[in-house]
């Protein structure tokens, strides 16, 4: 019993959270995509595989940009762009796959989420940076 609180009394630092979120997240897209074909009858397990295999590809993704960070001496806004980066792609992929489940998606979350994608696309070096107000 002891190991179990221990287990529950879990804390993550700021910086852990920057690695976890992108992680559950890719479950949470990798799940609904399963739940998605498996309503429609279209489960393959190419497909899947097309999946994991990119899944695996965004955390080497993640991985990289540590590494570098690590090795040339390079602040965090590296490794926090490419996993908020990875972190809107997989709600968007979420909300798509509750869309075609049946779940309704509120239509303001997906235009955020795409707006916020797309605001990255455009123009990665203001992630992370304060405006006038002090607002990110």
């Amino acid at each position: 019993m002891e190991a179990l609180k221990e287990f529950a009394n879990v804390t993550f630092t700021r910086e852990q959270w920057i690695y976890i979120v992108p992680g559950v997240l890719m479950l949470i897209d990798f799940l609904s995509g399963f739940l998605n074909a498996w309503k429609r009858n279209e489960i393959k397990s190419s497909k899947m595989r097309e999946g994991f295999i990119k899944k695996c590809g965004e955390t080497l993704g993640i991985l990289v940009v540590e590494i570098l960070r690590v090795s040339m001496g390079l602040n965090k806004g590296f490794v926090i762009a490419a996993s908020t980066y990875i972190i809107l792609m997989e709600l968007i992929s979420i909300c798509e796959n509750l869309d075609k489940i049946g779940v309704p998606v509120p239509s303001f979350i997906k235009k955020a989420l795409k707006s916020a994608h797309e605001k990255i696309q455009n123009d990665p070096n203001n992630l992370g940076k304060e405006d006038e107000d002090g607002n990110r």
